[in-house]
């Protein structure tokens, strides 16, 4: 972040920037992973990183369970979402079109309701 912000364009708001910034970082950490087989896969990283607090209700352990089997992007695209950005900041943290968000999260809400009705 330190070696980026003089770049920063103040284009779009800091925390848009910063979510841009951290999601490119870890995509080139997969390309890396899928170069290097021995290192371990974002993904897994990700699992336990949605690891439940004790605390945590039954449902919202089951809910990021779900989440959890979603793909990379699908998981990414909710996951913004749960953190009340808009579609137009999950447009531009992850690249995809408004359109596009819209259509990956609705059929990330379908596949989790198929999940739980199975």
């Amino acid at each position: 972040m330190w070696a980026g912000f003089p770049k920063f364009r103040q284009e779009c708001s800091l925390s848009t920037w910063v979510y841009r910034v951290t999601l490119n970082t870890c995509l080139t950490g997969v390309r890396r992973s899928i170069r290097r087989p021995q290192s371990v896969p974002l993904v897994s990283n990700l699992a336990e990183a949605l690891a439940e607090p004790e605390q945590m209700e039954e449902e919202l352990r089951e809910m990021y369970a779900l989440i959890r089997r979603l793909g990379p992007l699908e998981r990414t695209v909710v996951l913004l979402y749960l953190e009340e950005n808009s579609y137009q900041q999950i447009a531009d943290i992850t690249g995809l079109t408004l359109c596009n968000v819209a259509t990956k999260l609705k059929r990330a809400k379908i596949k989790l309701r198929q999940m739980v009705n199975a």
